[in-house]
């Protein structure tokens, strides 16, 4: 839960444009989407960490720690009924993960 929320942890702009080159090159490193997420929503772009990781989440489904860090991300955001939604399709998908 602290992925997303931890507004404590602010990147300059060139690491964030570095670390969003790592996601694309390497979008298998679960870890570079975590921290950009963090890394956004400490910068208050909050509505891109989270389309950042929907769209990793899409691509690894069965990742907890990034299906967890959007549940988060949501429900901090207000979209609870989103986050209810991801929860459920994680929990169908992973059953021993949830």
């Amino acid at each position: 839960q602290q992925v997303v929320t931890n507004t404590a942890t602010r990147l300059d702009p060139y690491t964030l444009t570095l670390l969003r080159q790592l996601v694309q090159a390497y979008p298998q490193f679960i870890p570079g989407h975590l921290r950009l997420a963090q890394a956004l929503a400490a910068e208050d772009r909050t509505t891109e960490a989270i389309a950042g990781l929907e769209q990793a989440t899409a691509l690894y489904p069965q990742q907890p720690e990034l299906a967890r860090s959007l549940i988060a991300a949501l429900s901090s955001n207000n979209r609870t009924t989103e986050a209810i939604l991801v929860a459920r399709q994680f929990a169908l998908k992973s059953p021993n993960s949830a």
